[in-house]
C-alpha cells in the first residue's frame, strides 16, 4: 500500500495502532519543542562538546566538577520545560493502552 497524503498516513497509523500495544522509541529531539535544546544538528554532529563518559567522570575530580557545573547551568531550562504536543499525544496513546513500555 502506497500512502500519498497525510489523511491516508493517519488512517494507516490508526489501523496499525489497533493491533498494539506498541512500544514507541524516540530520540531526545522530541523535546526540542519544549525548549530543551538538541545535542546534535541536522547532520548528527555534536552542537557542543559531547557528554562526558562514565570512565572520564570516575577518573577525574576536575571532570566531575565540570560535569556538575554544566548540569547546574542547564537545570533552569529543564525546570521550566513543559510537555509539548508530541509528549501529550504519546501520553494519550498510553492511557488508551495503544502504546506500552518495554517489558522484559
Amino acid at each position: 500500500m502506497q500512502i500519498t497524503d497525510s489523511q491516508q498516513a493517519a488512517e494507516a497509523l490508526c489501523s496499525a495502532l489497533q493491533q498494539g500495544p506498541w512500544c514507541v522509541l524516540t530520540g531526545a529531539g522530541i523535546s526540542t519543542d519544549s525548549g530543551i535544546p538538541a545535542y546534535r544538528d541536522e547532520e548528527g554532529q555534536w552542537k557542543s562538546p559531547p557528554p562526558m563518559q562514565h570512565q572520564e567522570f570516575m577518573a577525574s575530580h576536575s571532570a566531575r566538577q565540570r560535569y556538575w557545573a554544566r548540569s547546574l547551568h542547564g537545570w533552569p531550562q529543564l525546570y521550566h520545560a513543559k510537555p509539548n504536543r508530541a509528549h501529550q499525544i504519546l501520553a494519550q496513546l498510553q492511557q488508551q493502552q495503544r502504546i506500552s513500555t518495554i517489558k522484559p
